[in-house]
């Protein structure tokens, strides 16, 4: 099942679901970066800080992807 399925499987029918982690879901075969488990590390922080907004989300991941950092810091300009 591809990962575009998943995720409306996930959203129409969240009871069937209880996890969904849906990977590299471009119509191309490439590998994982490297970096791949400081993402799932920033994602685990935001789903524990039960973020109700996607500026706190954004926070959280900030330490996790530059450009979110700058984006941060060109806002507070």
């Amino acid at each position: 099942m591809g990962a575009k399925a998943c995720m409306v499987v996930a959203l129409r029918s969240p009871a069937l679901i209880a996890n969904l982690i849906p990977i590299d879901n471009a119509p191309v075969d490439a590998a994982l970066k490297s970096d791949f488990g400081k993402y799932v590390k920033g994602m685990q922080k935001v789903e524990q800080a039960k973020v109700t907004k996607q500026s706190e989300a954004d926070a959280i991941l900030a330490e996790y992807e530059e450009v979110l950092s700058s984006a941060a810091s060109i806002s507070r300009s």
